[in-house]
């Protein structure tokens, strides 16, 4: 580590980049998805296996909870880091990317792919990928609820309310679509990970997470989950684009975005370095 690791330093970006750069350049081959996740996650690695078994490995893949509250100003769409999942071939473009990471100051950079002081692990890491063309997929079931999910079951089942403030950093851009994912039409009945199970802010575990999960495992018996999961979509990820704000370019990219911010320019400019064989 470059930095200090007090617990007001913390520097959760660092320690993510340089994680993600050695298990894409030492362990690639161990497995086809790699998780983040949070402590205070629960993963259910049952569905997240069954959903993965219908994507192919070696296609760049980014997955999770997709946030949008910093698309309009910094070109960037990106997933929640309570829990994501990297496809083996989207770490192997991810760890060549860290390859060349540049160290700035602290408010340097916003959400291009650099290495700072204080920097947002999430963010960051959407921002690396972005430089590679890689954009979250449609994680979103058939119905159009969420499978990787930032709160709690309790949490989305009964306390979580829509706002149409295209400002608010969950609901950013969602319109329609997030309409419909409140109450008992939020959760997936196969979900990948819920968050924050923690009591307090000194992060005491929740002694209700368990039977909270029982409410989804009933559901879903793990014999029924290949037969019942609604297969991924294949697509990137989704947004209500009637409540868009800015103009978006035939590419993709805002109108607003710098020249470092266009989604693929690095991978563009480093085509030799991202060939097969060279991770």
């Amino acid at each position: 580590m470059m930095r200090g690791e007090s617990p007001k330093e913390r520097n959760i970006w660092e320690k993510m980049w340089r994680t993600w750069k050695l298990a894409g350049t030492e362990y690639l081959n161990r497995a086809e998805y790699f998780v983040k996740v949070d402590w205070d996650s629960f993963l259910v690695a049952e569905n997240l296996r069954v959903y993965g078994s219908y994507l192919n490995p070696d296609e760049p893949w980014y997955m999770g909870h997709t946030l949008f509250q910093r698309w309009r100003i910094q070109n960037l769409v990106y997933n929640s880091g309570t829990c994501y999942v990297l496809s083996r071939e989207a770490l192997r473009r991810l760890a060549i990317r860290l390859h060349d990471i540049k160290s700035v100051c602290k408010k340097c950079g916003g959400s291009q792919c650099l290495d700072r002081e204080g920097a947002g692990e999430d963010p960051q890491t959407g921002g690396c990928l972005r430089d590679l063309g890689i954009l979250p997929a449609d994680t979103l079931d058939a119905k159009g609820m969420q499978r990787f999910l930032p709160f709690r079951p309790r949490d989305h089942l009964f306390r979580v309310e829509y706002t149409a403030d295209q400002n608010d950093w969950f609901w950013a851009f969602k319109g329609k679509i997030g309409q419909k994912q409140v109450k008992e039409n939020c959760c997936s009945p196969y979900p990948i990970a819920f968050h924050n199970f923690k009591t307090s802010p000194q992060a005491v575990w929740d002694k209700n997470a368990l039977h909270e999960m029982e409410y989804f495992f009933h559901l879903a018996p793990y014999e029924s989950r290949i037969i019942g999961m609604d297969p991924p979509s294949k697509k990137q990820y989704q947004y209500d684009p009637d409540v868009l704000d800015f103009e978006l370019t035939k590419d993709g990219n805002t109108e607003m975005a710098r020249p470092n911010e266009i989604i693929g320019t690095w991978a563009l400019e480093n085509a030799d370095k991202l060939k097969l064989g060279n991770t």
